[in-house]
């Protein structure tokens, strides 16, 4: 998996299993310049996800755990830590290397999810 951070301004917190992450992201397959998923143009708002529980694909939870403050990343995520060789149809042919650029909005801290 490869990082490249282009904004690491920000606090220094860093997202951790059980963190509530908010992101907006794009996807394309390495090779392409086509967005296949974009949380802005597919969802319309941000998309969420508890660190660390198998909610999204592994290469996200290993990757926002690398992210400080509020980080801007591409992220090259290899098929084994993605969609392997099935794919996700119909987008994602199999043993497809992702290329996902993410912001991180925020993290809500398990201290701030108690009371």
């Amino acid at each position: 998996m490869k990082l490249l951070c282009t904004d690491p301004e920000g606090s220094k917190t860093k997202p951790v299993d059980g963190d509530i992450v908010e992101v907006h992201y794009s996807i394309s397959i390495q090779g392409s310049d086509e967005i296949i998923e974009s949380s802005r143009r597919t969802l319309n708002r941000s998309f969420e996800w508890v660190c660390g529980r198998n909610q999204v694909i592994e290469g996200w939870d290993i990757a926002i755990k690398t992210f400080e403050g509020k980080a801007h990343k591409q992220v090259i995520i290899p098929p084994e830590l993605a969609y392997g060789e099935s794919g996700l149809k119909p987008n994602i042919p199999g043993n497809s290397i992702l290329v996902c650029d993410i912001e991180l909005i925020s993290v809500r801290k398990r201290n701030d999810m108690i009371g």
